[in-house]
C-alpha cells in the first residue's frame, strides 16, 4: 500500500501561512474598495486606461469604478441590487481624511509593483499594474486639486459635492505634519515607478515637502507623541522608497527623541498602538541600518505590550474600573504585525506556535472582520510560489484564508475590520461588534499587510519577510548613531 500520509493533519498555521493570508485579504479588499465600492468620489471609468479584461473582475461586485478618493465611514453590510453586491451609500460619512488617502494612495503604488513582477512572468493585454499606477497617479492630482488649503498644505475635508462639480471646504484650520509626511512618501514612491516626463515634478512636489518638515524641525519635537510616531512612519516609508539621505538624517534625530522620551509616564506612550508603531518604526530602521540597536528596541517594547495582554481573555488588562472594556481591531492587529515582524522565521517553535494561535483568536475567535476574499483561481498565476504556473509549486489553500470565515458573497459582508469589540467584565465575553467601518483604519492595517508581506521572491521558506537576516553590526558602530 502506497504512503497516503497521517490519518490527522496539524491545524497549526505557519508564520508564513499567516503572512500569506494577510496579504490576501488586503490585496483583495483593496480591489474592491478601489474598483467597485463607490466608496468615494470615482474617475471616468470609460477610459481606455481603465478598462480591465474578466480575468481581473470580481464578477459579484457592482460596476467597474475606480476611487480618486476615499470616504470617512460606511457599513461592511452589503446590498444585493440585481445579482450584483454593492455598500449602502446611505451610511457613508462622506469626509476625506488624509491619513487615509494617502494610506490607499500608498497601497495603490505597492500593489502596482507587486502585478508587475506577476505580468513580466505572465503578460497580459491590460496590465493591472498599469491600471493601478493610472489609478494614483489620477488620486494624487486630485489630493492636490482639492485636498489643499490656502497655504498649500493637505488637510482633511468636508465633501460638499454636488452631481456637477466638486466642492470641499476644510474640516479644521490645522494641518497635521504627520499627513504631510504620508503625503510625501506617497508621491515619492510615484516618481520613482513612473515612466514618463512628469516623474521629476513629483519627485520635486515631495522634496518641498522634505524640505518644510527639515524648516520645522524644532518645532516637531514639541508634538504629541503620537504625531511624532506617525511623523517617523512616514519619513521612514519615504526613505525607503526614495534612500533620500537628507530624510534619513531627519529621521534617526526624531527616532531618537522618540526613543528618548518613550519612557517617561504618560498614558499616551502606554497606547497599545503607538508602542506597536514604535516596533514597526524600529524594524524598518533595523532594516535600513542593519544595526542591532533597533531591533532590540522593538523587542524590549514588545515584551512590554505582552505583560499587558491576557492572551486567555484576549485583551488588554488596564486599571479600567468600567463594566465594560472597549478593544480596537487596531490595537489587537498591530499587536499581531508586531508580533510577526519580530519572529525570526518558521524555525522559531514556540514563538510562532503562540503567534498562530494569537493570529486565529484576533482574527477568528473575535469577530472583527467582516469576512475573508475568495481563493485564487487554480489558473490564476496568484496560485503558486513565484508565480510559476508549475503544480509543483501549487499554494495551498491555507495560504489564503481561513475556512472557518466565510466569503463576501455568501456573508453579504465587506472582507473589512470593524472598528471595535466590547468585552464584559461580568459576562466575561465580548459583544458582537457594530457593522460600521472607517476607512483609515483599514487603510492603515491593509497597507502594512502588503508593504511588510508581500511575497518578495527570493525563493526561502521565508518569502514575505523584509527584515530577512543580514550581518548584524553593534550599535556603537554605527557612527551616526
Amino acid at each position: 500500500m502506497k504512503y497516503i500520509g497521517p490519518f490527522l493533519k496539524s491545524n497549526y498555521l505557519s508564520i508564513t501561512n499567516i503572512k500569506n493570508q494577510l496579504f490576501h485579504l488586503a490585496k483583495e479588499s483593496e480591489k474592491i474598495l478601489i474598483f467597485y465600492s463607490n466608496f468615494g468620489i470615482v474617475s471616468d471609468s470609460e477610459k481606455p486606461e481603465f478598462i480591465l479584461k474578466s480575468y481581473y473582475d470580481i464578477n459579484t461586485f457592482k460596476a467597474f469604478s475606480p476611487l480618486l478618493c476615499i470616504f470617512k465611514k460606511g457599513d461592511i453590510k452589503l446590498q444585493n441590487v440585481d445579482k450584483k453586491l454593492c455598500l449602502d451609500d446611505n451610511k457613508f460619512r462622506k469626509d476625506v481624511i488624509i491619513f487615509s488617502n494617502t494610506l490607499m494612495t500608498l497601497t495603490v503604488l505597492e500593489l502596482s509593483k507587486y502585478y508587475s513582477l506577476l505580468e513580466k512572468q505572465h503578460p497580459v493585454s491590460h496590465s493591472l499594474s498599469k491600471t493601478y499606477m493610472y489609478v494614483a497617479e489620477n488620486q494624487l492630482q486630485f489630493y492636490l486639486t482639492y485636498l489643499r488649503n490656502n497655504e498649500g498644505v493637505f488637510v482633511d475635508k468636508k465633501n460638499i459635492s454636488d452631481e456637477h462639480e466638486f466642492k470641499f471646504e476644510n474640516k479644521s484650520k490645522n494641518f497635521l505634519f504627520s499627513d504631510q509626511a504620508l503625503a510625501m512618501a506617497a508621491f515619492g514612491s510615484y516618481s520613482t515607478l513612473c515612466r514618463h516626463k512628469d516623474s521629476k515634478q513629483y519627485q520635486d512636489f515631495s522634496l518641498d515637502i522634505l524640505n518644510m518638515l527639515i524648516g520645522y524641525k524644532d518645532s516637531l519635537y514639541d508634538l504629541p507623541y503620537s504625531e511624532a510616531m506617525k511623523i517617523c512612519f512616514g519619513i521612514n516609508l519615504f526613505y525607503d522608497y526614495t534612500k533620500n539621505k537628507e530624510a534619513l538624517s531627519l529621521l534617526l534625530d526624531l527616532y531618537d527623541y522618540i526613543e528618548g522620551v518613550k519612557d517617561k509616564d504618560s498614558s499616551e506612550k502606554e497606547s497599545v498602538t503607538n508602542q506597536c508603531l514604535f516596533i514597526i518604526n524600529s524594524m524598518l530602521l533595523y532594516k535600513h541600518m542593519n544595526f542591532t540597536k533597533y531591533m532590540d528596541n522593538a523587542y524590549n517594547v514588545l515584551e512590554n505590550i505582552k505583560k499587558s495582554y491576557d492572551k486567555d481573555k484576549g485583551l488588554f488588562l488596564r486599571n479600567n474600573t468600567k463594566k465594560e472594556i472597549d478593544i480596537t481591531s487596531t490595537d489587537l492587529v498591530l499587536f499581531l504585525i508586531s508580533n510577526l515582524i519580530t519572529s525570526d522565521t518558521d524555525k522559531s517553535g514556540v514563538l510562532c506556535k503562540e503567534t498562530a494561535e494569537l493570529y486565529k483568536h484576533i482574527i477568528e475567535d473575535l469577530g472583527i472582520i467582516g469576512s475573508f476574499p475568495n481563493l485564487p483561481n487554480l489558473d490564476s498565476p496568484e496560485r503558486y510560489k513565484n508565480f510559476s504556473s508549475d503544480s509543483k509549486n501549487l499554494l495551498d489553500e491555507v495560504n489564503f484564508k481561513l475556512d472557518s470565515i466565510g466569503t463576501p458573497d455568501s456573508t453579504l459582508l465587506l472582507p473589512l475590520f470593524l472598528k471595535e469589540i466590547t468585552y464584559n467584565k461580568k459576562k466575561q465575553c465580548f459583544s458582537r461588534p457594530k457593522s460600521s467601518f472607517y476607512s483609515s483604519q483599514n487603510m492603515f492595517l491593509f497597507f502594512l499587510f502588503i508593504y511588510l508581506f508581500k511575497p518578495n521572491f527570493r525563493g526561502t521558506d521565508d518569502d514575505n519577510n523584509i527584515f530577512h537576516k543580514q550581518k548584524k553590526h553593534s550599535s556603537k558602530n554605527r557612527g551616526t548613531d
